[in-house]
Parts: C-alpha cells; structure tokens; sequence
C-alpha cells in the first residue's frame, strides 16, 4: 500500500474540514441556529460543535442532511437521549432514530424516572390518605414527615402512619423493581447447593446485629435471615428474588413459610 505523503495528507484534513464546514451552514440554516455562536469542542473540527446550549458529532449533522430528516426529530431524539443517559439506559445514534428504531413511549420514561426516585428516595410509608409516599424521613414534634423533594419547600412534607415506614434497600429484584423494607419476596432461582430453594417466600427485613438488610422465612422448626452478596458464605443476590407484596398491604404474607418439596 502506497504511503501518503504530508502534502496529502494536509490537502485531505483541508477538504474534510471544509466539507464539515459545508455541512454544518446547511445544518445551521435548517435549524434556525446562528452559525456565529457555533465551535467545534477543543478546536477538532469534524468531532463534535456545541451550538446554542446543544451539542452534536458530525455523524448526527451528516445523516440530518443527508437523510433531510423532519426538523423535530433532531431536538426529539436529543431529549430522549438524555432521558436514556439519567436512567443509564442505551442511546440510539440519530441514523437508527430517524429510521424509526424500537423506543421507550413518553409514559414508559415517566414510570422509569418514578422508580430512579423511588431508589434515591430513601424510605417509603403510607402517607395519611392511605397511599405509598416516598421521600426523606424525619421528624418534627414528634410528628413523622417524608419530605418528598429536596427544594426546601414545606408544602413537601408529607405526615405518614410510622408503623408502615420502610427502607430502601437500594437493590432491585428479577423484574426491576426497587425492594424497599417489607418487601415480600419469592426465590426465583434453583440451586441445590443453597440453603433456599426455589418458591421460599420471606420479608425484607433490617437485621440491626449486623446492620444489614436480610430475607428473613422460616423452616418448619427455625428463623433463618439470610445476606444477599453476604460475608456468610452465601452467594444469593436480590435479583435472585422477585417482588410478591409487602407486609403493610397484605398482612396475612407475614405468615410466609418455607416452600415444601
């Protein structure tokens, strides 16, 4: 294969970069964009161009053009890709966008984010009028509150029955569900080398000697709690589990038992 010489390779990076330049006026043009407030992050033209407050890689300008994609899809597939990077979820390229790849509904992204918060929230309990709150607990007179935003603002304190409080254990179950502190599990998997067999049912519990969380469920003569990822010796993981109910909203499952064989 024949090298290139400097000369060429110079003349090559001076075409490339025009064509980028070509590119983006006509991308600029279509999008309403002044091309004045426009630069090529760290000065690599044909990377990246920050325009307004948005960014956007050359592949995205080319296929905009190319594919004279309608002009709500850029800033469409924009948002949604941000949506993706909060939820730490794949994002498609706008080639795959514009061409019409499988995406999550407005509604799906809503109920995502509503568990994200559920995760980062802390603690669940039933507010006053009989539904799940989420949100930071504390008190005030003696009074239980969950704050369920941190702007600050008193109108987010929700007054909460104490007895149905729970923690978030900060894990998920098979499904994606976040556990939460009386939690009502099911072991989903079968591994004979285990003291837990598929369909034992237990609660979610905080076992205050170790400081941990647990999955507490019974034999027919004993109390056992075991550790998830524990330092006990075994090797459970919560996405082991899945989530049946809790123990606030169906009392009756604190009478769970060991599945019988």
């Amino acid at each position: 294969m024949k090298k290139l010489k400097k000369t060429d390779k110079d003349s090559l990076k001076h075409y490339y970069e025009m064509a980028c330049f070509d590119y983006l006026k006509v991308f600029c043009a279509k999008h309403d964009f002044y091309l004045s407030n426009c630069h090529w992050i760290g000065e690599k033209v044909g990377e990246i161009v920050g325009v307004a407050d948005y960014f956007f890689d050359m592949p995205t300008i080319i296929t905009d053009i190319d594919l004279d994609v309608p002009e709500e899809e850029l800033l469409k597939h924009y948002d949604y890709c941000l949506d993706m990077m909060e939820l730490k979820e794949p994002t498609p390229n706008f080639s795959a966008w514009a061409k019409g790849c499988p995406r999550y509904s407005k509604e799906k992204i809503l109920e995502m984010k509503a568990e994200v918060e559920k995760e980062h929230s802390g603690w669940r309990a039933k507010g006053l009028d009989g539904e799940w709150k989420y949100g930071n607990f504390r008190y005030e007179y003696s009074v239980p509150f969950l704050k369920e935003s941190d702007d600050g603002a008193k109108t987010d304190d929700v007054k909460i029955d104490f007895a149905t409080r729970g923690q978030c254990v900060g894990e998920r179950d098979k499904n994606g569900n976040v556990i939460f502190e009386g939690d009502v599990l099911v072991y989903v998997e079968n591994d004979p080398y285990r003291m837990i067999d598929k369909g034992d049912v237990g609660e979610v519990i905080w076992e205050e000697k170790s400081r941990r969380f647990g999955f507490l469920f019974k034999s027919e003569r004993k109390e056992y709690c075991l550790f998830c990822a524990g330092i006990d010796g075994t090797v459970l993981k919560w996405n082991d589990f899945e989530i049946v109910g809790n123990v606030v909203d169906n009392p009756k499952q604190k009478k769970f038992k060991r599945n019988k064989k």
